[in-house]
């Protein structure tokens, strides 16, 4: 298994949790986690739906009135289309916070998206917190940049491109591996 530079295995997320609602953010703010990257699809909306989920609604709000995490801001692979970009910008609008819309060849995991959204919150790796809801984008990305980073249990119904390429059953295996538990 590859690890990268900083000896933290790439696969392997630092926390996991049932929701992002249950994630304990004292608890990050004390490790110094001041900025969060929130994945949108199945981590605060259910696939393809132009509303957040309440209870992540009530959370990130919640969150950031608090000041113990200052910044947020929505990081989401679109590919292409100018109506998904549109739907992650009402969802970064109704929270007020920024948002990187991840196209063609640069998707997460790669860099450019993470780095873009750091520069929106003007904040550095090692005090923000990746959260979303897979491993081979979400984890991987934040991992290869040193941020601590956060798995949470998808919501709603698995989207068809994770069934047809297998990926919650190799998430499955990999945490196994790991012997990774809800922390919730």
């Amino acid at each position: 298994m590859m690890k990268d530079r900083i000896g933290k295995h790439k696969l392997k997320p630092d926390l996991y949790y049932s929701a992002l609602w249950n994630i304990d953010f004292e608890e990050l703010a004390k490790r110094g986690v001041e900025n969060l990257i929130i994945d949108v699809d199945s981590t605060i909306a259910h696939n393809d739906s132009w509303e957040i989920d309440d209870r992540a609604r009530k959370a990130i709000l919640g969150i950031l009135a608090g000041g113990k995490i200052k910044n947020a801001c929505l990081v989401s692979n679109i590919a292409t289309g100018q109506k998904r970009e549109q739907r992650v910008a009402k969802m970064a609008a109704e929270l007020s916070i920024p948002y990187v819309a991840a196209r063609l060849f640069h998707l997460k995991p790669n860099p450019k998206p993470f780095l873009l959204g750091l520069k929106c919150m003007n904040a550095q790796p090692e005090n923000t917190a990746v959260i979303g809801d897979q491993i081979f984008t979400d984890i991987i990305g934040g991992n290869r940049l040193g941020m601590v980073t956060i798995l949470v249990k998808p919501l709603g119904k698995v989207h068809w491109s994770t069934i047809f390429t297998f990926k919650r059953y190799r998430e499955k295996k990999i945490l196994q591996k790991f012997g990774m538990e809800l922390a919730d």
